[in-house]
């Protein structure tokens, strides 16, 4: 490795190691820490008819009064365009996600709830907005509104709507005041600059609390259940595993199935796809940002390496995807998975390059002139193009996800969910 790749790697390293400095600039300087030594302001972006952010406003009400800072709820809008690379994909799943994990929290949804139409979509904001500063409002609100909402009924006819005008100059507002933050989905919780996705990051969240002394015990912030999760599954036990080189959930999803596969009940079949960036699909930079930040803070705790990054976008995925061809049987291709995501995300090594890659094929057991050769006819994708059509055919549209039976996930934190049917009876 060079030493230009060696200082590139360290200072990445040093940039995915600790908050944005400038959000945390932002955020003291927008009078969120006025008195020195006291807590900054815990903000909760709440986006009406997205059921990750219902779910967190329900959390927010049990555990608000052991708190000890400001709170603040910013209502905010639908995310931009180019925030879900495949929004109806995304918007179907959240639903389903959220109906799966509310039980296990001890939060409700309606049962047979389905997505706001226009009209109550249009009616929440309204009626959400202006009442940031009121926590207890909004709760109330989020009550007698969720049926309406979730089930597209009757509006209360008691619920008052603030007019659009000053509505959607609110939205305006928080929507622009998170992205100067650096963010750009709902159900996000910002304190101090740093960011906390829904109820999967209570678990840093509640450290970054602690810290400031501004939680009065080390009690979790909500109890979780996960044999109440609403979880069913039917058909072969075999668990279908859909990964991309260039996704750092899915370094640490490699790592995770490699370890774990052989004491399963279960075939596992390996599914690399193509990046979403190589697939048309766009992947905004403050999205990147917050991703290998996050992805950093989940592999400290898991014992793994990350940070010294060597995007493997372009050549190198396409090489890795055309070695993965020669792995035979499923060990070998979760130690290749393993190795050329390790080299990528923790070793800044270039898989783009014959010495990168043969650093991570050796590992998995590969033998050199075996890999050249194969690299020499050409790039072979169309394993992982099928792999595409297959994730697509599942509703689902990014990585790593996971097929157990007739049961589909996506997403690193839903691990927990794969074990729970895979240790079913």
């Amino acid at each position: 490795m060079s030493m230009a790749s060696k200082l590139r790697g360290w200072i990445i390293e040093q940039v995915v190691s600790r908050p944005d400095p400038s959000a945390r600039a932002k955020a003291r300087r927008f009078g969120l820490n006025n008195v020195r030594g006291k807590p900054p302001t815990l903000e909760l972006y709440f986006e009406p008819g997205d059921p990750h952010s219902h779910l967190a406003l329900q959390a927010l009400g049990r555990f608000a009064d052991r708190i000890h800072c400001p709170i603040q709820v910013l209502v905010v809008p639908t995310p931009e365009a180019n925030t879900y690379p495949e929004a109806d994909k995304q918007q179907q799943f959240a639903l389903i996600d959220a109906l799966r994990i509310a039980n296990a929290w001890g939060l409700q949804l309606p049962a047979n709830a389905s997505l706001p139409n226009a009209d109550s979509k249009q009616r929440a904001m309204q009626a959400f907005c202006g009442h940031g500063q009121d926590l207890y409002r909004l709760l109330t609100l989020e009550a007698e509104t969720r049926a309406a909402i979730f089930g597209n009924a009757g509006w209360p006819a008691d619920i008052a709507l603030l007019d659009r005008t000053r509505a959607d100059a609110e939205l305006g507002r928080n929507a622009l005041r998170r992205k100067k933050m650096g963010h750009y989905l709902p159900a996000m919780w910002q304190f101090d600059g740093e960011w906390f996705w829904a109820l999967d990051r209570f678990e840093f969240l509640q450290q970054k609390l602690l810290k400031w002394g501004a939680l009065e015990a080390e009690t979790p912030l909500l109890d979780f259940n996960a044999d109440a999760a609403q979880l069913k599954m039917s058909g072969d036990k075999q668990l279908e595993f859909y990964f991309s080189f260039r996704s750092p959930y899915s370094y640490l999803a490699a790592d995770y199935v490699l370890k774990n596969h052989q004491q399963w009940p279960a075939d596992v079949v390996v599914k690399p796809v193509l990046p979403m960036a190589m697939r048309g699909l766009p992947v905004p930079r403050a999205k990147r940002l917050y991703i290998v930040r996050d992805v950093k803070r989940c592999a400290e705790r898991d014992g793994l390496r990350f940070g010294r990054i060597a995007d493997p976008i372009g050549a190198g995925a396409e090489r890795a995807l055309t070695v993965f061809n020669l792995c035979k049987g499923t060990q070998q291709q979760l130690q290749f998975l393993a190795a050329a995501s390790r080299a990528a995300f923790a070793e800044s090594t270039d898989i783009a390059t014959d010495e990168g890659l043969l650093h991570a094929s050796r590992q998995a057991g590969l033998d050199d002139s075996a890999v050249l050769a194969k690299l020499a006819k050409g790039m072979d994708l169309d394993l992982a193009e099928r792999n595409r059509q297959d994730l697509f055919n599942q509703g689902l549209w990014g990585v790593p996800s996971w097929k157990l039976g007739d049961f589909v996930t996506w997403g690193y934190d839903r691990r927990w969910m794969i074990e729970k049917l895979l240790s079913a009876p």
